[in-house]
């Protein structure tokens, strides 16, 4: 295995960084999951997850954990798309208390790394940011990544005693983004992330720098049939394995990649909603769905100046590539890129390119007047 002297150069700063640099074994951990066999030292190391030290770190530029920069706001990241396990993401996220937005603070889990630009990324129902797990550390060699669970989803606040419309997730986000001092950023939402995003640009022109919409809800494309179902009070007393077996079924329905259907991903996206309040909690964000959230925005698109990448799913069945097609007319700066044999769940249907078409986006987006 070839390594480049910038590769290599690289790695020795992030571990002077947390001054263990070639310490007798003791040093920072790799945190690796390889999807290719890599023969090192003769050994042949065929998709397996490895804790080695700093002696072998060189040899390996997929994923960088360093010991003294746990405690810090942000992880520097090094890679490209690799699943992550949910143990791992949930190490990295944060609970951020919001105030002001109901009689009590609100928790709500949020994932921060890398620099630069900010970039939102916004998930949507039944999933929560683990959604992104494998585009997460791509983006953030570039941009700083802040990826929340919604509240009601994934690990934040899952009280009864607040709203779960989206234009409360709109409050939310932008509550969040306050207090995290981020003033612009480009978003990247998936599904009802996409209405989140769109009710911010229209409310909040000067916060939405840019926006990627991924079969995205707009007019009154939702809520589909299932998502109803599911919102139904008697979802409520559901077992874990009743859950389950209806989350998995959506996986299965929302990927045009059989193979896509993996375990990282399915034992990550069910994992929030594996305990009675979990269940609950999506089953109550499940009712709070309502069209009327975005209907009064179909006369307002045409005010948002945006640069907007609608980056679609061709094969989704729910958020069917219509509705990319007339929210490009809509938009004034909107382009579209189809996804071919790709379906709803974009950033795991084809991670490599929901990845290579975002940044190609970003990088050559301009500043929003």
């Amino acid at each position: 295995m070839s390594l480049s002297s910038n590769t290599t150069l690289r790695l020795v700063r992030t571990c002077r960084r947390c001054q263990q640099h070639l310490r007798g074994g003791s040093a920072c951990d790799v945190d690796l999951i390889e999807r290719q066999t890599i023969a090192l030292t003769d050994e042949v190391l065929v998709g397996v997850r490895l804790t080695v030290a700093c002696r072998t770190m060189i040899a390996f530029p997929h994923r960088i954990h360093c010991p003294s920069k746990a405690t810090n706001r942000r992880t520097r990241i090094l890679g490209s798309p690799t699943a992550m396990k949910i143990q791992d993401f949930r190490k990295r996220q944060q609970m951020h208390s919001l105030e002001g937005l109901i009689d009590s603070p609100l928790q709500i889990a949020a994932t921060d790394v890398g620099d630069g630009d900010a970039v939102a990324l916004l998930h949507g129902i039944p999933t929560w940011s683990f959604l992104f797990h494998e585009v997460i550390d791509p983006l953030a060699e570039h941009f700083r990544v802040v990826a929340p669970d919604m509240a009601g989803y994934g690990y934040s606040d899952r009280r009864d005693r607040f709203d779960r419309s989206i234009e409360f997730q709109a409050d939310v986000i932008e509550s969040l983004l306050d207090e995290m001092g981020v003033d612009r950023a480009h978003f990247v939402a998936h599904d009802i992330g996409g209405g989140v995003a769109l009710i911010l640009a229209d409310r909040r022109p000067e916060l939405v720098r840019s926006m990627v919409l991924s079969n995205s809800v707009a007019y009154d494309s939702w809520p589909v049939d299932e998502m109803l179902a599911l919102g139904h009070p008697r979802n409520a007393q559901l077992s874990r394995e009743e859950m389950t077996d209806k989350l998995v079924e959506s996986f299965q329905f929302g990927l045009s990649r059989k193979e896509r259907l993996t375990d990282e991903f399915k034992e990550g996206i069910i994992a929030p909603y594996q305990e009675p309040e979990g269940i609950v909690s999506l089953v109550r964000n499940a009712a709070s769905l309502n069209t009327n959230q975005t209907t009064p925005l179909t006369h307002r698109l045409h005010k948002m100046q945006q640069s907007t990448l609608l980056l679609w799913g061709e094969d989704d069945r729910w958020q069917p590539i219509d509705t990319a097609e007339r929210l490009v007319k809509d938009l004034p700066n909107a382009e579209l890129h189809p996804m071919r044999n790709c379906s709803h769940w974009t950033p795991q249907d084809n991670p490599d390119e929901f990845v290579s078409e975002t940044l190609r986006f970003l990088q050559a987006t301009p500043v929003a007047v």
